[in-house]
């Protein structure tokens, strides 16, 4: 099998798990949205910058380390198990004794006993990243997936019953440090591996002085990415938070789910040519150009389809969502750029320059959240959208100097895929504004309708994009047809 196709097996399956776990955290979150209330998702919210930096600090970019690694050595396995054991640990009880405080400086009391059940999430993670970080290296996507999606099911079903049963805001509590959990005992139940002498120095210099870099910039990226939750509680209220992370999570259910899939899949297979600047360029390109007709149509179509979404599947309790979400969904085009060049300089060995790229956007993000919260909620919303589309192109210019891969030729690709979007868009806006009997005709004929209209396009002008998506499917349709 060559590259790409070992390139779009591995994305069909990583996508695959992404969008079974999203699809069923999206059933899930419908369910617990119509028991629950807006506050309840907004308490959850709050606290989600601790663990995400808490997360960061246990993995200490380890992982990342070990993927890049041509073949992972038992001496790595084992200092890299102990060293996130240590330092999930120490960071649990640092959380245990912050709860109180955290509960102040939100003036939420509830939040000490939610830090404290649900921080264990933190210890269940580091049990298992080296053998996430094993199965990665060696692309077994299939069986991630399937691991993912099985306990993404379980756990749902457990929070459903318990909201059920009128436990509020824990059954959210109680399903988030579940899933990390579930996941260690089977991921030891298939390979059950276990570490032998203990942390090495020279493994440890070697893998931490690659990961070091990454274990920063990643403690900025999801500081910076929980960044609005932590304002919009503090400064407006934890109903306000619970209307945006619905949006931001009906967000991720879309938009990211492609994103975070090629980012997985595609970081091992470009440390395979990080050598050769010709393929490791094409295939970056590549990649680039896909997702963004892939993501796309998808940011469209959220943006038009946002309120009969939000009104049929949440209710009309949950109306201030929808301004949220279609301004959430403008972030679609450009989110690719950014996520998929900062890869690039992990697979070529840059975690400087990633370290000095992510600074610099995290400024711009600063200057964003002072000058929008001048102007309320909205204001501090639209900031955030306006940097992400600066931070997209700044590091657009800079991959430029490590690849060739000209600022003007990113341009036009980008433009490229806009252009394949007017026929989609023109569509979208003639449904829009017609009178349907129910927002669910209307959300099933936009859909359904936007993504033809956007597919015949694309085959009518023979975008290369999409060609290329249907000769990678041929051999694994042929395959399938061989099995069967």
């Amino acid at each position: 099998m060559s590259l790409g196709q070992r390139t779009f097996s591995g994305f069909i399956w990583t996508f695959t798990s992404r969008l079974g776990t999203r699809l069923s955290i999206f059933v899930v979150s419908i369910v617990l949205a119509r028991l629950l209330t807006p506050a309840d998702f907004g308490l959850i919210a709050l606290l989600a910058v601790f663990f995400s930096i808490s997360a960061s600090l246990v993995d200490s970019g380890f992982t990342l380390a070990l993927i890049r690694e041509k073949t992972i050595s038992q001496v790595d396995k084992t200092t890299v198990f102990y060293i996130n054991i240590f330092i999930s640990i120490f960071l649990y009880i640092i959380l245990w004794f912050a709860a109180p405080y955290i509960a102040s400086f939100f003036d939420q009391p509830q939040l000490i006993w939610l830090t404290r059940i649900m921080g264990l999430d933190i210890i269940f993670k580091a049990i298992s990243i080296v053998q996430r970080a094993v199965f990665m290296q060696g692309l077994r996507f299939k069986l991630l997936s399937l691991i993912d999606i099985s306990v993404s099911i379980l756990t749902g079903l457990i929070a459903i019953f318990m909201a059920y049963k009128g436990m509020g805001v824990w059954a959210l509590a109680i399903k988030y440090f579940l899933s990390s959990l579930f996941v260690s005992i089977i991921f030891f139940i298939i390979n059950p591996w276990l570490p032998s002498g203990f942390i090495n120095k020279n493994s440890f210099d070697r893998l931490f002085g690659f990961g070091s870099k990454l274990l920063a910039t990643g403690m900025i990226n999801m500081f910076f990415n929980n960044i609005y939750n932590l304002v919009i509680g503090k400064m407006f209220s934890a109903t306000i938070l619970g209307f945006y992370d619905r949006a931001m999570n009906f967000y991720n259910q879309s938009i990211s789910t492609v994103l975070i899939s090629v980012q997985q899949v595609t970081y091992p297979i470009l440390s395979k040519v990080q050598d050769d600047p010709k393929r490791l360029k094409l295939a970056h390109q590549k990649l680039i150009n896909i997702n963004a007709f892939i993501n796309f149509p998808i940011a469209t179509l959220l943006f038009f389809t946002a309120e009969p979404i939000i009104v049929v599947l949440l209710g009309e309790k949950w109306l201030e969502t929808i301004p949220f979400l279609q301004l959430l969904s403008l972030t679609g085009l450009i989110a690719h750029l950014g996520s998929i060049n900062n890869n690039l300089f992990k697979v070529i060995g840059r975690s400087d320059l990633f370290l000095k790229i992510s600074v610099i956007s995290k400024i711009i993000t600063v200057l964003a959240i002072v000058i929008g919260i001048q102007f309320g909620i909205w204001g501090l919303v639209i900031g955030s959208i306006i940097s992400q589309y600066f931070t997209a192109f700044i590091v657009m210019y800079i991959i430029t100097k490590h690849i060739e891969y000209s600022f003007l030729e990113q341009i036009k690709d980008f433009l490229r895929s806009i252009l394949l979007l007017i026929p989609m868009i023109t569509i979208s806006l003639l449904l829009f504004y017609t009178d349907f009997s129910s927002d669910l005709l209307k959300m099933l004929i936009m859909g359904s309708v936007g993504i033809l209209v956007y597919i015949l396009t694309a085959h009518l002008s023979k975008s290369l994009e999409f060609t290329q998506i249907i000769e990678l499917l041929k051999p694994l349709v042929s395959k399938n047809k061989n099995h069967s």
